[in-house]
């Protein structure tokens, strides 16, 4: 059953219809995935069905590879090679994209336009781009715009909470592997908490804490070894070392 079949909240059925997304899937480019993840938990509380692409792989540079120059920056590459990907794996009735926007030097704010217009050429021209951006106030999603953001940027904080327990522990594990297990669980709960459709601000952000809390017993517990004598490594860079 479409995700849209299950929301009848008629303020939110109009957004989907007016964007073209009734029976589709809203995907999010990955960058990072727990930022990502946590966002499309995020919208979904308004009753849209939004996930972020599923992992890129070699066909997604390929795909990306066969549209984009090289003068573009590797991020476009890439998420142009996952939105490609995902029209051949689910079908191009399917999906949607949603891609933010940004202004200032940062090539970052042309994805949006170099998609379009590369949809345009492939015969995508039917696939949905959305796009969302803080110069109208986020009013293009409609009513719900103020309820979004407050939880947006609640997930914007969890995700960062959970990013620092990863990368505390992770270099310390006994176990390998046991660190990320334990991120992508805490993950799964956050966002949960964050889907939460019908409830207060206040009920959802209870249930965002607890769910942190959580997080922190489950770090806790990973067995490790907080060695002072490591040394402590920065890495400074574009928007993949954020992964």
């Amino acid at each position: 059953m479409p995700y849209s079949d299950t929301v009848t909240d008629p303020g939110v059925l109009k957004a989907i219809a007016d964007m073209g997304l009734e029976g589709r899937r809203l995907y999010l480019p990955h960058m990072p995935y727990g930022g990502t993840y946590l966002l499309a938990a995020a919208i979904r509380s308004i009753g849209f069905d939004a996930w972020p692409t599923t992992d890129s792989d070699k066909h997604t540079l390929d795909l990306g590879g066969r549209v984009t120059s090289g003068d573009e920056c590797y991020p476009q590459k890439i998420v142009m090679g996952d939105f490609l990907r995902m029209i051949e794996d689910e079908g191009r009735d399917n999906v949607a994209f949603l891609m933010p926007t940004a202004n200032g030097p940062c090539r970052f704010g042309q994805y949006l336009h170099l998609i379009k217009a590369k949809f345009q050429e492939l015969g995508y021209d039917d696939v949905p781009v959305i796009t969302i951006s803080s110069s109208d106030g986020y009013t293009s999603i409609g009513n719900y715009s103020q309820d979004l953001v407050r939880t947006a940027w609640r997930a914007v904080l969890a995700q960062d909470i959970l990013m620092k327990f990863l990368l505390k522990t992770r270099p310390y594990e006994r176990e390998k592997g046991s660190t990320d297990a334990a991120y992508l669980k805490s993950l799964e709960e956050t966002g949960e908490a964050l889907s939460l459709q019908h409830v207060s601000q206040r009920e959802r952000l209870d249930a965002v804490v607890k769910a942190l809390a959580r997080a922190g017993e489950r770090f806790r517990a990973l067995p490790a070894d907080y060695d002072r004598s490591r040394p402590l490594i920065g890495v400074v860079g574009e928007i993949f070392c954020r992964h």
